[in-house]
């Protein structure tokens, strides 16, 4: 009896030496063979792949390669640069997914710093190509961020194949013209993640390599066949988060009938890659909607639950497949620099300064900076690089794509509380109209308060451009403490502007004709012209944290100077708590409405936009405190506790008015159409309560 159960205990420790920890922390690969992992889309659910991932590699079960598609093509793809599966979580962690899904975070035309803060959020958006014809929107979202966001990430490896990767890996992905299947597994791995993941309808198709992708979970949300293809006799581990549909209780939001109609496309393919998988782990993911953002903690746990379930088998799996064979690269040299989707001369303007990497082996750090510099370009869409390795040598190749050479916006803004800041909103823009990376851009207030304004902007040169702005404007007013007033306004303004990093500056000068009521001053003014602005908001629409700041002025006839400056900066203490401290001054010539600084609108005193304060000098500050209640895809809702105060002074800085109000406002800053429903108390000892959707297009007049 005794020798039997030594000689059990002997078996038992035997068989578990292959899942010891020591095994995958000393870094040396074990005598047993491996398996590949199969990885499904799901969305958020893929994050349970973490789960797997991190059970494996703890308990010392190689992985030979990786085949994913959608969100497993990304968890998979981090995986096989070298990324341990903690770290993949804490970068999942770290990600504010509404800000990376949200590209329209820019809500102007305009290059950024160039427009001087956001304008309206679109309520329609239209591309058209150089032969006029509508081409896109392709999807709700662009999916530029996360490709960005992806490239940063991957640039620890400088591979273009990347089964030479530390993982051997490749996506799928659907080739949008034919509906074939695509296996990727070369050239750019950021592109590949982002054309695997492009859920049709919600992402814009991702252009790679000639072909329009979308997400590869509509020929193989399982990608069994693929992996076994590639990596022929291993076993294949599929691990499915597809899900199940969901019953008529459970669709409750547009978020559930996409995941619905998701599984609907799937659930052929996903039932007959199963059946080629040698073991199915399937994590609950139950209650996990396919793009919440919901806890990341408590999706990987559900991974990691399934994976100890079938560690013997997992176990068992190996001791019957060969060892991990890894492909060895060898050590290369640059011979070329190119750059596909720009004209020469642009290419020999952005790639000055790399001629030096010919000769030399690749330099990530290098490549990755000149990526991220060329994607500051205005008119660039994405920037996408790889490594391509030829019988020369080795090609860094730069993959631009440019924006759409026309662009239309049809946006608004409506509110209870100022009339005349209600509008619909026009933009439009021509690129490339006279040379390659100008711009033409035009707006449209249509409102009581109208105005327009068309900029053009010449291509940029090492960071500089020249800007020429032509504007109309009319105005209406009815001041709390001066009577009614009403103008219109004639400006050409030209300034030379550069950018450094995320500064921007002008400086020019401005004519105006100003036709006011009798008993005004108007007619013709002139004078120099400045502006600088710091964009240090890491979202411009919805920000967690940063600074923003900014400077208009004016000198007018060389008598007045006007001016208006403003800044905001954010602290984030917790996901769900944050401060928004704002504030401003503003310095006018008083003496005509027209040219007077004013206190009361959407910027500072919401309250008193429909009966502003004029003066010659107004300061105001703003504080709120933000409690976030949900947060997704399409942005966030939250509840906002809010005080303002302002003065206004005379040109002496003596104060005249005193101003504040304070309350709260339920706010929806998003991807598509942003407002809030507020209730406030103020100085007059009034209770009001207000509505605002959209975003009014900014109007800095008498500023250029």
């Amino acid at each position: 009896m005794k020798r039997t159960f030594v000689f059990f205990l002997f078996l038992a420790f035997s068989v578990s030496l292959p899942l010891a920890p020591a095994a995958a922390s000393s870094g040396a690969i074990p005598e047993t063979g491996a398996v590949v992992l199969a990885l499904s889309g799901g969305g958020m659910k893929g994050l349970a792949h973490i789960g797997v991932l991190d059970v494996l590699r703890k308990s010392g079960i190689p992985v030979a390669g990786i085949v994913g598609t959608s969100m497993g093509s990304i968890i998979g793809g981090l995986s096989a640069c070298g990324y341990a599966p903690e770290e993949i979580e804490e970068i999942v962690r770290g990600l504010d997914l509404s800000a990376l899904f949200g590209d329209n975070a820019q809500p102007s035309l305009l290059p950024r710093g160039e427009e001087g803060v956001p304008g309206g959020q679109p309520l329609i958006r239209l591309e058209f190509g150089s032969d006029r014809r509508l081409a896109g929107p392709l999807g709700g979202l662009r999916g530029i961020r996360v490709f960005n966001t992806l490239s940063r990430l991957t640039s620890r490896v400088q591979n273009s194949n990347f089964l030479e990767l530390p993982i051997p890996f490749a996506a799928v992905a659907t080739d949008l013209e034919t509906g074939a299947m695509v296996v990727l597994k070369q050239g750019s791995l950021a592109g590949a993640m982002r054309a695997s993941m492009a859920i049709p309808g919600v992402f814009d198709p991702w252009p790679y390599e000639g072909r329009l992708l979308v997400d590869g979970g509509l020929v193989a949300n399982v990608p069994v066949s693929a992996a076994r293809a590639l990596f022929p006799g291993y076993p294949v581990v599929a691990v499915d988060v597809s899900g199940s549909l969901k019953s008529r209780e459970e669709i409750r939001s547009v978020v559930d009938v996409i995941d619905q109609m998701t599984t609907f496309m799937t659930r052929q393919n996903v039932e007959r890659e199963l059946a080629g998988a040698d073991l199915v782990i399937r994590p609950d993911t139950r209650g996990i909607a396919l793009l919440s953002v919901a806890s990341v903690s408590g999706v990987v746990d559900r991974g990691r639950e399934e994976a100890r379930k079938v560690l013997s088998e997992l176990a068992a799996l190996c001791e019957k497949s060969p060892p991990v064979k890894r492909a060895r690269s060898e050590s290369s040299i640059v011979t070329s620099v190119e750059a596909y989707g720009i004209s020469d001369r642009r290419k020999q303007s952005l790639l000055a300064g790399t001629e030096h990497w010919v000769g030399a082996p690749p330099d990530p750090e290098a490549i990755r900076e000149t990526a991220e510099r060329l994607r500051q370009e205005g008119d660039f869409s994405t920037v996408d690089v790889s490594l391509e390795e030829r019988e020369s040598g080795t090609a860094v190749v730069f993959n631009i794509q440019k924006k759409a050479p026309y662009e239309v916006e049809i946006g608004g803004y409506t509110t209870n509380i100022s009339p005349a800041e209600r509008a619909v909103t026009l933009q439009a823009v021509r690129r490339d109209l006279a040379s390659d990376g100008d711009l033409l851009w035009v707006g449209l207030n249509l409102a009581e308060d109208w105005g327009g304004s068309a900029r053009y902007l010449t291509p940029s040169r090492e960071n500089a451009r020249w800007e020429a702005i032509v504007s109309a404007r009319h105005r209406q007013l009815t001041p709390a403490n001066a009577p009614d007033a009403d103008w219109e306004r004639y400006a050409l303004t030209v300034y030379r502007t550069r950018g450094y990093g995320r500064w921007q500056v002008g400086w020019g000068g401005t004519l105006e004709v100003l036709e006011c009521p009798e008993g005004l001053k108007d007619g013709f003014a002139s004078g120099p012209a400045f502006y600088a602005a710091y964009e240090g908001l890491d979202d411009p629409l919805d920000p967690t944290e940063g600074i923003r700041w900014w400077v208009r002025a004016w000198w007018r006839d060389g008598e007045s100077l006007l001016l208006r400056t403003e800044g905001l900066l954010v602290h984030s203490f917790s996901p769900r708590w944050r401060l928004l401290l704002s504030g401003g001054l503003e310095a006018g010539d008083a003496s005509n409405p027209a040219t007077a600084a004013w206190l009361g609108g959407s910027d500072d005193l919401v309250g008193y936009g429909d009966r502003p304060f004029l003066s010659e000098r107004v300061g105001w500050a703003k504080l709120v405190f933000r409690r976030v209640l949900e947060r997704s895809w399409w942005g966030s809702m939250n509840v906002d506790l809010f005080a303002a105060a302002g003065n206004t002074y005379d040109s002496g800085w003596s104060s005249q008015e005193s101003l504040w109000e304070a309350g709260v406002s339920l706010s929806f800053p998003n991807n598509f159409l942003g407002g809030s429903l507020f209730l406030l108390y103020n100085d007059e000892s009034e209770l009001r309560w207000g509505l605002s959707l959209g975003r009014p297009m900014p109007v800095r007049d008498p500023l250029p």
